[in-house]
């Protein structure tokens, strides 16, 4: 928000770092017990929320040791992590929520300018990054493994976006950018099957 957005939901980290919550404008969601404060940190210990390397036998995949650090949702992370249990999100919530807030945005800002004055949108996407969990909906998706799940889930949701713009008949005014980083790698810190 600091540097120009109206308004912000997003993760503070990407999924494979602490801090495993929502972030709304400047509030944590869900954070609501002031008895079970969330601590981050990235070079020291804290806490006792079992980690990778302590307890593999809670993992739904193995990972680096880098990776290999506070389990969350059956996945380690990097970085330590303690407390905040009510703001902890769930991986496989993500496509629902994210379109769910997006389409918000797009309605009440053409509710707010029937004129059809401009708005901008930075959807940014957390698939197909890792760890991959794709909604159940989408395991199974495809022949690829879990890579191939989260870009269907990804499709789902560009879907969702493109949609919204049509029933609001405003996809001829639209200009829709998509991109993305680095590109594809086979063994970027999960045993995620990937091809």
């Amino acid at each position: 928000m600091e540097i120009g957005f109206d308004y912000a939901f997003l993760l503070p980290a990407i999924g494979d770092h602490m801090a495993l919550v929502y972030a709304e404008n400047h509030a944590v969601v869900g954070l609501s017990d002031e008895d079970d404060p969330l601590k981050i940190s990235y070079s020291d210990p804290i806490g006792d929320m079992p980690t990778g390397l302590s307890h593999p036998q809670l993992l739904r995949q193995g990972a680096d040791r880098q990776h290999s650090v506070t389990i969350v949702n059956g996945f380690s992370r990097i970085g330590f992590m303690d407390g905040g249990d009510s703001a902890h999100w769930r991986d496989e919530d993500f496509a629902d929520l994210f379109v769910e807030k997006a389409i918000a945005f797009i309605e009440d800002a053409r509710s707010r300018n029937q004129t059809a004055d401009p708005f901008f949108l930075d959807f940014s996407f957390h698939n197909i990054h890792v760890p991959r969990l794709p909604n159940e909906r989408f395991v199974g998706a495809n022949e690829i493994g879990p890579r191939g799940d989260a870009i269907a889930q990804v499709d789902w949701m560009t879907g969702q976006i493109v949609q919204t713009l049509e029933r609001l008949q405003i996809e001829d005014n639209t200009l829709i950018i998509f991109t993305s980083d680095t590109g594809p790698v086979l063994d970027d810190g999960y045993a995620n099957q990937a091809v």
